[in-house]
């Protein structure tokens, strides 16, 4: 289970690194102009909180998946109000245009994201986390 566990959490950095660091002009062609009009339309927040959100929501998903790979104590309960409040992010970041591959990632994010959060809250690797085990 320990090699699933890490494995899962290898494989959830890479796509969060790829779909971060990947330009926007390779993601979507110029011809997308008008569907991205919508984009962050009716948000409750403003377009600088939303790019400044989510660069700390990846930059803290990079470091709590490297705290959950050595199991560092305060790392499962972050990663857990990580989860939970950018679910909040994105429902005030308002519409977002999105392509297939996209969202496939996402979804994928999102499974594995639950599968590692039943891992370490319901599984015996949750007492790694209660002592130093590196």
């Amino acid at each position: 289970m320990l090699k699933l566990y890490r494995s899962l959490l290898v494989i959830s950095f890479a796509i969060q690194a790829v779909w971060l660091f990947v330009p926007e002009g390779v993601r979507y062609p110029p011809t997308l102009e008008d569907p991205f009009s919508w984009e962050m339309q009716y948000s409750v927040l403003g377009e600088s909180l939303i790019y400044g959100g989510i660069l700390l929501f990846s930059l803290m998903y990079f470091i709590l998946m490297v705290g959950l790979f050595f199991f560092i104590r305060y790392a499962r309960h972050a990663f857990l109000i990580l989860v939970l409040a950018s679910g909040l992010f994105s429902t005030l970041s308002g519409l977002s245009v999105q392509y297939g591959f996209e969202i496939l990632a996402n979804y994928y994010l999102t499974l594995i994201d639950g599968v590692i959060l039943g891992m370490i809250y319901f599984s015996r690797l949750g007492q790694y986390f209660q002592r130093d085990h590196r």
